[in-house]
């Protein structure tokens, strides 16, 4: 994605003290951090990405994050929407996949929620069981 966008994209990453021995799935923030990318592009053309690894009330959270354009109101209902049901009739393929492959393992306690709202950017929380 560096050679791709060059200067344009700067990615930061937050990872709480000891969340380097954390287990989590394969690939399974790979996805969530091309969205971010792909679709992060602010006004002034800059890609700013976050990744924050963290432990929050016991559990694991893993945040990406961009300061782009906010998803509007209707599409993140939309997307809302899709990761609380059981089939996906979209194009949302990938963060559909990750929602699910998260709940089969570790039960409907987990999983993705999107947030985005103005003045820019959009979040996506992974959340797991913290397990190291």
């Amino acid at each position: 994605m560096q050679y791709r966008f060059g200067k344009r994209l700067h990615c930061e990453f937050a990872l709480q003290v000891n969340m380097d021995r954390v287990k989590i799935p394969k690939l399974i923030f790979q996805p969530i951090l091309e969205n971010a990318i792909k679709y992060g592009e602010a006004e002034d053309g800059s890609i700013n990405v976050r990744l924050g690894v963290y432990e929050r009330a016991g559990e694991l959270v893993i945040s990406v994050a961009n300061d782009g354009v906010p998803i509007p109101p209707e599409q993140l209902q939309e997307l809302q929407s899709l990761l609380k049901g059981r089939d996906n009739p979209t194009v949302h393929t990938g963060i559909y996949n990750v929602h699910r492959r998260l709940r089969l393992m570790y039960g409907d306690k987990y999983g993705v929620e999107i947030y985005s709202e103005a003045p820019g950017g959009t979040r996506v929380e992974l959340k797991l069981p913290l397990r190291t």
